[in-house]
């Protein structure tokens, strides 16, 4: 039940308001508009209800306080609804349920549950069934009474499925059925997306056998070429140990060489040592003497330039000497030009100053007569501007009366010009009066023309739509043709492929085929093909057919058995995998008339299997002998007693696709896609003839759709001459119309015009009066103005002859000035070099002193100078006799060095040659290690090329090749039945591997040289045979098989999946029946419930008189309507709609409470229902809803005194401040006659 409601900024509610609600009957008061019944509203909110316009607003964020005058409006409202959950009502583990919303002014909501953020949807179903939802019949509030009672049937049971509690199965079956639906579609596309993959399996099917077969030939010549591969790499390790071997020997001998060369290479540097030593006392004697030489001639060139020196240096201390007294003489003589330069100076710079005072006064003078000429010069150009502007104004008022006078002759013309114009335009409207009448005459006749036009178009236009059906049906049976070819041809591209890929054939038997292609030579020219492909099987019987034969579809048709028997005793391989050959050459079985007159007449049988085709023209009696001994019987029965009859002499397949052996195996189902020769090629040969009749009927149909397009261009043709003809009048009739609205148009500008010339005359006249009173005042004006230019004239003039002598005498001032100005520069000008050239005279005088210094330091140093070269002079010449004493000395010791140097080169020329014949050998053995090295290296690239394409094409090494044994030259042997003699390089090898296991070669690799080599090109051929028939399968899809493998697992989880969903929609619908029988049991108990209550609580009410609840239609309990129909005490029996208001009150009253009786609700709100009963009625529904009170908790909002005498609690609400509700406990004396809260002076009155 409830027990509390807290309510904040919701409505009028701006404070936080608490309603608790107890037991039994809670009524809440107040005057008309005091707010009561949004307390209803707030709990119709709370509980889920979205509409605005129930809640009595227009928009959602209107249940949010908007303020009043002395309050600002509230950002959110909330809201809380506590129940007492102690019985278990609600589903929820809890004994106090807490239901919240909140709502922001930004558009924000959320609904809380015991505090927690939750969906709407939880709310929802936490209520459902509960019959305490908001759209329950636990709320009737205002309206709601005849809402009930008059909305129609359909509506009216929704309040029967919340009392009967289905209306969570409802909910339920409805989120089930779309649940259905949704798989359903998931189902529908899945379907789709099967057949989709399955078309795309059986395509690649093909692709993918067509990869199998070159997956197969790729792993065998991989194996061969890798094989072949290692066996060379076991080639090239002999080869190079063999060069290892020749290599050491060479490099052995290569180092006693060495060692002898070094040997010899000792002595020759003992001997160089030797020959160096005597060269180097040579070279040092040289040096020696040479060093001795050149100081005797540097000493010689001492004293030469030495003395040299002494005679410059006496020259050069004369000529100082004479510079000395050169110097003297020049300072004396700069001394007195130096005072004469000064005493000028002095004379010229005083006279300067005297001379530039009296111009500075003068200038001034000119200054003053400037200002003043300027002055009468500004006043001279203010006059002539203002008589400059009185010029102006007398030419404007010339050219405005010579202008006032053109335009008043021009007026006096145009009046004329006028008048002769309102003549001429008279006639012009009469004429063009005329021309109007004419045209509309005209625009009558062509429009009739032009309907005319138009109807021979629309049966034309008819025409042309009953071709363009028959075309468009034509052309719709065509692209259906030519859909069905598209279909049957890309079927028998695939049958195609198949068929000539030779799919689903074994690879032995494709291999005889291919080389009896090829081949003209016996035994391959006997061969005439594979059985299944040599019989002519109709459709329908070939599956049966294919069944029958079984892997004899395969067996090669040869015509006779003999070169094959020859062949195969040269025991060479002929092909791989198992063959079956059937001889043409001997005779066929012989008939048993007798037994097959009994076996025909077996009920059940229809025809011996050889008798259903037609006998192959190739291999006449094939058929007979393949097929002779089985039968086509109706189904499995008759085969048994078929196979009772014949004893064990024959075989029977059934209609069904059985086929049942004498030695009692059964096959059932027959082969379908690659491996069904025999229905391939039949169905090979149906789709040709299908698709050649389906050309045929195209071709009909092209050429009739031919014909068509041809009569439709006609008609095409047809309806343009129509159109043009009518566009032709339209146009016609468009140019008439254009033509009459020019007329018009032109009529009515003409009329303008007349009108618009008598205006213009009129304005003429006035303008003619105006131009004359206008050229009079500006006559006038011109007079005056003439008057006042004559005093300008005169004051100029006098002004002017003012100013030319001023300016007179200011030139003449400026002239002398200009003299004054030019004789002061120049005296500056001399000033300034006389400056300079003392100055100069000064700096001059500094240099002369600082030469004679020099001179005086100069003559010093030469002095020191010539001393100094006369010592060395002398010492040089002592050192020159010392030295010539020394080298006659060496001279005696180089000679017996050269002697001692002549028997050491005798000596190395022996060993020399001695070295040579070494070196010789050394140079031959050289050249044989250079040609092994070089073998070598061609090995080793041999083998890293060897290296490089077995990476390039399989991404091996050959290391690991030949660890997993991988040979071809033993695969040859093995084939042949023989094995590889062990050599005793085997026995070597077999020595070292113990020794090394990791390096070791298989035991039958080693020593195979020679024997390898004669056979190395017969498996080269092998490679290249096998790249050949690679070739040969052209372009293939190698993804094929990983792409087959994935459509198959592909279809295999769509398949899956498809399941899933055909179970899930079983499911679905299995919940959705139990809904429905749960659903009509619970209806019709409740139902039926409510009926017998409302029966008696009607008369209860009503003090007798009748009411029935009626099902619509009985017959869809779960969909029809309901419909009520009541007769009060005295009344015919009538619908409830013609009840009084008070009476539709009742009605409603006793069909809540029936319900409330048939299933309690754990509360019930009532809005004012007792609004419309009188009080007779009142204290009646006040009794019932006591009766009630044990079993359900009701909140009443009433203005009913009478019904406030049944509640347990009163609150009050009422609006102490304008637009705010308060809350207030009352009691019952406190409240008047018509609901209103009475002050404590009325109550006490009252």
């Amino acid at each position: 039940m409830l027990k509390s409601l807290e309510l904040f900024g919701f409505k009028s509610f701006a404070e936080r308001t608490v309603f608790e609600f107890a037991a039994g009957i809670t009524c809440v008061v107040g005057p008309n508009g005091s707010g009561k019944s949004n307390v209803v509203d707030s709990i119709k909110w709370i509980l889920g209800d979205q509409s605005a316009k129930s809640l009595r607003g227009k928009e959602m964020s209107d249940v949010i306080f908007n303020g009043s005058s002395q309050r600002k409006p509230s950002q959110f409202a909330e809201a809380s609804l506590t129940f007492d959950n102690a019985r278990g009502i609600l589903p929820i583990d809890a004994a106090e349920v807490r239901i919240g919303r909140r709502l922001y002014r930004s558009g924000d909501s959320e609904y809380l549950l015991n505090g927690a953020v939750v969906r709407l949807k939880d709310v929802r179903d936490l209520l459902l069934g509960t019959g305490a939802g908001a759209a329950a019949y636990s709320i009737i509030e205002q309206g709601r009474v005849d809402q009930i009672l008059q909305s129609n049937p359909a509506s009216r049971r929704q309040v029967f499925e919340e009392a009967a509690g289905i209306s969570r199965f409802k909910s339920k079956r409805i989120d089930a059925e779309r649940r259905l639906e949704r798989v359903s579609q998931n189902l529908l596309r899945l379907t789709d997306i099967v057949d989709e993959i399955e078309t795309q399996l059986n395509a690649t099917r093909s692709q993918a056998s067509k990869a199998a077969k070159y997956r197969e030939l790729s792993q065998e010549l991989r194996q061969l070429w890798t094989g072949l591969a290692a066996d060379d790499s076991q080639r090239l390790d002999d080869e190079q140990a063999d060069v290892d071997a020749r290599l050491a020997e060479l490099r052995t001998r290569a180092e006693d060489l060495e060692t002898q060369l070094g040997a010899i290479e000792a002595g020759r540097r003992t001997i160089e040592a030797e020959l160096t030593d005597c060269e180097a006392g040579i070279r040092e004697l040289d040096q020696q003497a040479a060093g001795w030489r050149q100081s005797i001639a540097a000493s010689n060139a001492t004293i030469g330039h030495q003395s040299q020196r002494c005679a410059e240096l006496n020259d050069e201390i004369e000529q100082v000497r004479r510079q000395q007294a050169g110097l003297a003489a020049d300072a004396a003589l700069a001394e007195r030009e130096l005072g004469d330069a000064a005493d000028r100076l002095a004379r010229l710079e005083a006279s300067i100053t005297e001379r530039r005072g009296a111009f500075e006064e003068r200038e001034a003078l000119a200054g003053d007569v400037q200002r003043n000429l300027a002055a009468a010069r500004d006043d001279l150009q203010g006059r002539r501007a203002r008589r400059e502007q009185s010029l102006k104004r007398l030419a404007d008022d010339r050219r405005r009366l010579d202008a006032l006078r053109s335009q008043f002759e021009i007026s006096r013309a145009s009046i004329g010009e006028l008048d002769d114009r309102r003549a001429q335009f008279g006639e012009r409207a009469d004429v063009s009066a005329r021309k109007l009448a004419e045209a509309a005459a005209r625009l009558s006749e062509l429009d009739a023309q032009a309907a005319d036009a138009r109807t021979r178009l629309d049966a034309r236009l008819q025409e042309r739509a009953r071709l363009a059906a028959q075309l468009a049906e034509l052309e719709r049976c065509l692209n259906q043709r030519r859909e069905q070819r598209s279909t049957w041809h890309a079927r028998w591209l695939i049958l195609q492929e198949w068929e000539a890929n030779q799919t689903g054939i074994g690879i032995g038997v494709r291999e005889i085929l291919e080389r009896a292609a090829d081949c003209s030579t016996p035994p391959w020219n006997s061969v005439l093909g594979v059985a299944g492909s040599l019989l002519d099987v109709p459709l329908e019987y070939a599956p049966l057919i294919d069944l029958a034969l079984g892997q004899r579809s395969q067996a090669i048709v040869v015509e006779d058995l003999a070169p094959w028997l020859a062949h195969w005793r040269k025991a060479e391989n002929v092909a791989a995998g198992r063959l079956v050959l059937i001889s043409l050459g001997t005779a066929p079985p012989a008939d048993d008339a007798g037994f097959e007159a009994l076996l025909r007449s077996l009920p059940g049988v229809v025809a011996r299997a050889d008798e259903v085709l037609a006998d192959s023209e190739l291999a006449p009696g094939l058929a007979r002998r393949l097929l002779g001994d089985v039968w086509i019987v109706n189904d499995l029965g008759v085969a048994e007693t078929f196979l009772r009859a014949a004893a064990g002499r024959c075989d029977c397949v059934t209609l069904q696709g059985e086929f049942l052996e004498r030695d009692g195996r059964l096959t059932l189902g027959v082969s379908s896609g690659e491996s069904a020769v025999v229905s391939r090629r039949s169905e090979l040969r149906q789709l040709t003839l299908d698709l050649r009749r389906l050309d045929r009927q195209i071709d009909a149909e092209t050429r009739q759709l031919a014909e068509l397009t041809a009569q439709q261009h006609a008609r095409e043709a047809a309806v343009a001459d129509a159109d043009a003809a009518v566009r032709e009048r339209l146009e016609l009739s468009t140019a008439a119309r254009a033509q009459h609205d020019v007329q018009v148009q032109e009529h009515g500008r003409i009329v303008e015009q007349v009108q618009g010339l008598e205006d213009q005359w009129a304005a003429a006249v006035a303008r003619d009066q105006e131009l004359s009173a206008q050229a009079g005042a500006l006559q006038a004006d011109v007079e005056s103005l003439e008057q006042e230019l004559a005093a300008f004239d005169a004051d100029v003039a006098g002004l002017q002859t003012e100013i030319d002598s001023v300016d007179g005498e200011l030139r003449s001032l400026l002239s002398e000035l200009d003299r004054e100005r030019l004789e002061l520069a120049k005296q500056e000008e001399r000033l300034h070099a006389l400056r300079e050239t003392h100055d100069r005279l000064q700096r001059d005088q500094v240099v002369r002193q600082r030469q004679r210094t020099e001179a005086e330091s100069r003559l010093q140093v030469l002095l020191e100078g010539l001393e100094r070269s006369q010592l060395a002079v002398l010492q040089a010449s002592a050192d020159v006799a010392a030295l010539t004493l020394q080298v006659e000395t060496l001279q005696s010791e180089l000679a017996g060095l050269e002697e001692q140097r002549g028997g050491v080169r005798v000596r190395r020329k022996q060993l020399l040659s001695e070295e040579d014949a070494c070196r010789r050998d050394r140079h031959r053995i050289g050249d044989g290690i250079h040609s092994a090295e070089m073998q070598l290296r061609e090995i080793v690239q041999q083998r890293a090329t060897l290296e490089a394409r077995m990476q390039e094409e399989y991404q091996l090494s050959l290391a690991d090749v030949r660890a997993s044994g991988a040979s071809a030259y033993r695969d040859y042997l093995t084939s042949r039945g023989q094995q590889p003699l062990e050599s005793s390089t085997e026995v070597e090898a077999r020595d070292s591997t113990a020794a090394n296991p990791a390096s070791a070669a298989p035991e039958w690799a080693t020593g195979l040289a020679p024997a390898f080599a004669e056979v190395r090109d017969e498996l080269e051929s092998q490679v290249e045979r096998l790249r050949r028939r690679i070739k040969a399968l052209g372009h293939v899809n190698t993804e094929a098989l990983n792409d087959l493998d994935e459509l198959e697992t592909r279809y295999a989880d769509l398949a899956g999946q498809l399941h899933d969903l055909q179970e899930a929609r079983t499911a679905l619908e299995d919940i959705i029946r139990r809904i429905n029988v749960e659903s009509r049991k619970l209806f019709l108990e409740t139902f039926e419930s409510i009926r017998t209550h409302f029966r008696e609580l009607f008369r209860k009410l009503f003090g007798g008189g009748e009411g029935e609840i009626v099902l619509e239609n009985p017959d869809d309990v779960l969909e029809c309507g309901i419909d009520i129909v009541a007769r009060p005490p005295g009344k015919e029996l009538r619908s409830i709609s013609l009840l009084s208001g008070g009476e539709k009150t009742l009605t409603a009253v006793a069909l809540l409470f029936a319900m409330f009786k048939s299933k309690p609700s754990p509360y019930c709100i009532l809005d004012e229902v007792d609004a419309a009963l009188d009080e007779a009625n009142v204290e009646r529904y006040a009794s019932i809803v006591r009766d009630f009170v044990s079993m359900t908790q009701f909140v009443i909002i009433t203005h009913r005194k009478r019904t406030m005498t049944a509640a347990d609690a009163i609150y009050g609400v009422t609006m102490e401040q304008a637009g705010i509700s308060k809350r207030m406990s009352v009691r019952f004396e406190e409240v008047g006659e018509h609901g209103e809260i009475l002050s404590p002076a009325q109550s006490r009155a009252a």
